[in-house]
């Protein structure tokens, strides 16, 4: 669990704080778009939103973490960070959430 934390904290802090402070969904469109294999359209659809809002969304998270989702690398790391924070917090939508789940 310990490592877990420190992939979220090194990887996803500056996104769960930036959907924190201005009430934002990136986490959320992160986890959609990597579950829908990177498609634009098919996250649009899933999260009931414009295809132009997951690929702002998905930029500002790139912003965010200095990663491009286009390297394998950071793909990898970005993905294992959000499957740690979703073992981490809970699944209720709130991904801010700011401890962890017992």
């Amino acid at each position: 669990m310990a490592d877990a934390h420190t992939l979220v904290d090194r990887l996803l802090r500056p996104v769960l704080d930036y959907d924190e402070q201005h009430n934002s969904r990136l986490v959320e469109t992160l986890d959609a778009f990597l579950q829908n294999q990177r498609s634009w359209q098919q996250t649009a659809q899933a999260r009931h939103i414009h295809r132009q809002t997951v690929m702002y969304r998905i930029r500002k998270v790139e912003a965010l973490t200095s990663r491009d989702l286009a390297d394998t690398n950071s793909l990898s790391e970005l993905w294992l960070a959000v499957r740690a924070a979703e073992v981490l917090y809970t699944r209720d939508g709130d991904w801010s959430e700011s401890e962890p789940t017992p």
